[in-house]
C-alpha cells in the first residue's frame, strides 16, 4: 500500500505548501513553467494527466491568453490549482473519452510525468488519443523522467514506487521516448529540448504538427 494518499489525507489545509516542498526534491515547477512559457503555442491547452493542477497554475500564471482543460482518471484532479479558475476546467476523464467529444481542438497538449505510469501495452493508444485531439498546427509538449545515470533519476524511481505506491511504473529511454512518439503522433516535427532543474533527468520535449 502506497503512504502518499494517507499523508495527503493528515495534511488537510497544509498539504499545498508541503507537497510543493516535497516536489522540488525532483523538479522545479517554476522552472518548467518557464521552460513552457517560452515555446509557441495557441491559447486552448489540454493536460493529460493533470494530477493535482500545479503545472495548469505555471501555464494560466505565465499565458494571459490561455484557456486549460486539465484530465486525469483520478478522483478530484487539480486539487491544488491556484489561478484564475474561469480559464480552467478539471475533469475526470479519459483521453478516449474526450476524443469522442471535442477531436482536433487542442493549440497545445501537455503530459507531463505521465507516461511511466502507463503500462507500456497502453500508451500507444493514449497516444493515439493525444494525436486525434491536437490540432492541426499544434503543439505536443512532454516532460518526462527519463533514465539516465542521476541522483535524481533514483530518487523519482523510488518515491513513485513506494510513496505513490505504482510498483509497475516502467521509465523510458530519451531515444525510446521519441520513438514512441513518432509512432504515434504522426506529422511531428522535434522544434525543443530542455532539461529542468535541479536533476538531468527531468526532460522537457517540444514536437509540433506540420499542418500538412
Amino acid at each position: 500500500m502506497s503512504i502518499g494518499p494517507t499523508v495527503r489525507r493528515m495534511l488537510g489545509p497544509i498539504e499545498a505548501p508541503i507537497s510543493s516542498a516535497y516536489r522540488s526534491l525532483f523538479i522545479n515547477i517554476g522552472d518548467l513553467g518557464k521552460a513552457m512559457e517560452a515555446v509557441p503555442f495557441g491559447p486552448r491547452v489540454l493536460e493529460v494527466g493533470v494530477g493535482d493542477g500545479m503545472i495548469a497554475s505555471q501555464i494560466i500564471g505565465r499565458r494571459p491568453e490561455a484557456t486549460v482543460l486539465g484530465i486525469d482518471l483520478a478522483e478530484n484532479p487539480g486539487s491544488l490549482f491556484e489561478g484564475d479558475h474561469q480559464r480552467v476546467e478539471f475533469r475526470s476523464i479519459s483521453t478516449s473519452e474526450l476524443r469522442s467529444e471535442i477531436p482536433g481542438t487542442f493549440d497545445a497538449i501537455i503530459i507531463a510525468d505521465v507516461l511511466h505510469h502507463v503500462p507500456p501495452a497502453i500508451r500507444p493508444a493514449l497516444l493515439a488519443d493525444v494525436s486525434e485531439l491536437l490540432a492541426d498546427d499544434g503543439v505536443l509538449l512532454v516532460k518526462e523522467t527519463v533514465i539516465v545515470s542521476s541522483p535524481g533519476y533514483w530518487m523519482g524511481k523510488f518515491s513513485d514506487r513506494y510513496i505513490t505506491g505504482d510498483r509497475n511504473v516502467s521509465f523510458l529511454r530519451e531515444d525510446d521516448l521519441h520513438q514512441l512518439i513518432s509512432d504515434n503522433v504522426p506529422g511531428l516535427v522535434a522544434s525543443g529540448r530542455s532539461t529542468i532543474k535541479p536533476w538531468k533527468t527531468n526532460l522537457l520535449l517540444v514536437w509540433r504538427r506540420s499542418g500538412s
